[in-house]
């Protein structure tokens, strides 16, 4: 009986993964068919990628945008994870653009698969459905962008699967803390935005562990269950080699720059401890999301959320009702178990809200600290709202079949059917939409025309003229040096050549070995030069002598008609 019911648990389960699951699978559909190439910062994610292999392995994670906010302070992002785990895939299709869409596919469908299991692990077929509701909401909001590799993306999913464990956690399931290790790790590392939440949250567990497992006697935990911890305190080391090699090896290292950007002042006021709370509460209820002028540069402008609500108010008025439904019955319940040892006869509930409400309070905090122009970047931790807004969905489920006795002896058969059909229904309806954010952050179809439509013949005539050669990179020009730049290389790379360029970043990084002064004698170079359309080309800006191959375009970059020329210069 007992393995019948594991093996119909199991298979539901999976069932519950794949539906969860649609919209990325739909997500790679639309990108591989709207032809997405890697440009910009998502070619810059596969150059360290690339990198991986090397003699030269990646130990920072991307740029950050910390001097617009925060001006003279050049911060990357935490650490590299997300290079080293799309390194395999992108390696086995060749170093193929879609090798990078397959590879950030798999990792969401690790993320989710990850979350829903341990849901399920710590509150049974309601928790599973917590967790794969919430995976299929955000999919609907973030659409084809959770399968694109720009680092903002994977730490959507992966902030999910970090609550989705920490509440296992939280209910006394030690076997929990190594996976929480390697998935708190990688969300904190893929972007800073994420490191408030999740290293409150650490603390906040750490400290419960403490109390609970501090015996009469002395300090006896490790000693009963030896094996997570060391397992989990050899997978955190390994997380964080790169950031901390990057530290003995860089002056000023990336550590010294993110404590200046904690410390110091921003350009603009921030929002206040007010205008964060606000900003949570709207998360809760998203009411109304994506208006159809919806574009970063508007966003940025306006200091706007995408989760902003016309009726904002009465947004704040239900989210303030959903909270009081979830949170007050739970803590009034865990008051007396919060800090204790767990029993298996606890409810699993009133665990779920402290995790997100401790998620919720972090994230408050973190977006305190936001200026308007960079407050879209707290939406992108909607996950701990949301888990909130489900535990409270939960609670009055809960209610009303304890209470009514015509449903009572039905619910505990019914459950995992319900939880499979609810799912099944937001999934359905979430991949109907394109989203509206899929535009944002350099995803514009336009731009990956553009770079696909140079990269690729520049490519080719290197590989008929100079197919061994080193490759010198130089760009005149924002919108060559933002995207086209970016995307010319990382096809070079891929094609093996070994590719020098320049950056606009005054601090040194892992990845100086490719500036142009190291460059051998022997190296072709690209130059790409790009105008107005209809001025003409600066004086010089001509086709040098020995030109090996030179052609024109002419493209749109943010509304601005430019015409753009590239030429291959022979070895120096």
């Amino acid at each position: 009986m007992g393995q019948g019911r594991g093996s119909r648990d199991a298979t539901l389960l999976t069932v519950l993964i794949v539906l969860a699951c649609l919209q990325i699978a739909w997500g790679v559909g639309r990108l591989l068919g709207g032809d997405w190439f890697p440009q910009g910062d998502e070619a810059i994610v596969a150059l360290h990628t690339h990198d991986v292999f090397s003699a030269h392995p990646p130990l920072l994670g991307m740029r950050s945008t910390s001097d617009l906010s925060n001006p003279g302070v050049w911060a990357h992002h935490p650490g590299p994870m997300q290079f080293y785990l799309l390194a395999v895939p992108y390696a086995a299709t060749g170093f193929a653009p879609w090798g990078l869409v397959v590879g950030s596919a798999l990792i969401a469908i690790a993320l989710v698969a990850i979350a829903v299991v341990a849901g399920f692990r710590a509150g049974g077929w309601p928790g599973a459905g917590c967790a794969a509701g919430v995976a299929a909401i955000l999919e609907y909001f973030y659409g084809a962008n959770l399968a694109r590799p720009l680092n903002a993306w994977p730490p959507v999913l992966g902030l999910l699967a970090v609550l989705m464990l920490a509440w296992r956690l939280q209910r006394g399931d030690r076997r929990a803390l190594p996976l929480y290790v390697v998935c708190a790790s990688f969300t904190a590392q893929c972007h800073i935005g994420f490191v408030p939440v999740v290293l409150v949250l650490s603390v906040f567990l750490a400290v419960v562990a403490l109390i609970r497992w501090w015996p009469a006697r002395g300090w006896s935990g490790p000693r009963h269950h030896p094996r997570p911890w060391l397992v989990a305190g050899g997978l955190l080391v390994l997380c964080w080699v790169p950031p901390i090699i990057d530290v003995f090896v860089t002056a000023p290292n990336n550590v010294g720059e993110l404590a200046r950007l904690v410390a110091g002042s921003a350009a603009e006021s921030p929002l206040g401890w007010g205008g964060g709370a606000k900003h949570v509460f709207l998360m809760l209820v998203p009411v109304s999301v994506f208006p159809t002028n919806l574009s970063q540069a508007t966003l940025l402008a306006k200091g706007d959320s995408i989760f902003t609500a016309p009726a904002a108010n009465v947004a704040v008025f239900v989210a303030c009702a959903l909270v009081a439904i979830a949170v007050l019955p739970a803590l009034w319940s865990a008051r007396r178990t919060l800090l204790r040892p767990r029993r298996r006869s606890d409810p699993a509930l009133p665990d779920l809200v402290v995790i997100t409400l401790v998620s919720c309070v972090a994230l408050v905090w973190a977006t305190a600290t936001l200026t308007r122009s960079r407050i879209i970047y707290s939406d992108l931790l909607i996950a701990a709202p949301l888990c909130l807004t489900a535990a409270a969905v939960w609670q009055v489920a809960r209610f009303v079949g304890e209470r009514v006795p015509a449903i009572r002896p039905r619910v505990p058969h019914a459950v995992p059917a319900l939880v499979v059909s609810a799912v099944c229904v937001v999934a359905a309806v979430a991949i109907l939409p394109d989203s509206q954010l899929l535009h944002l952050l350099g995803g514009r179809r336009s731009d990956w025309r553009t770079a696909r439509s140079v990269s690729t013949p520049v490519a080719e005539a290197i590989a008929q003229r100079a197919p061994h050669a080193p490759v010198r990179v130089e760009c005149h020009g924002l919108a060559c040096m933002a995207s086209i730049a970016p995307a010319i290389s990382t096809q070079l790379a891929a094609d093996g050549h070994q590719v020098y360029f320049d950056k606009a970043w005054p601090k040194p990084e892992d990845d100086d070995f490719r500036r142009l002064r190291h460059a051998p004698r022997d190296a072709v170079t690209v130059v790409i030069r790009e105008k107005a359309e209809g001025t003409a080309w600066p004086s010089g800006a001509g086709p040098a002598a020995g030109v090996l191959w030179s052609k024109e375009w002419r493209f749109s970059y943010y509304g601005h008609r430019e015409d753009m020329a590239v030429s291959i210069l022979p070895p120096r």
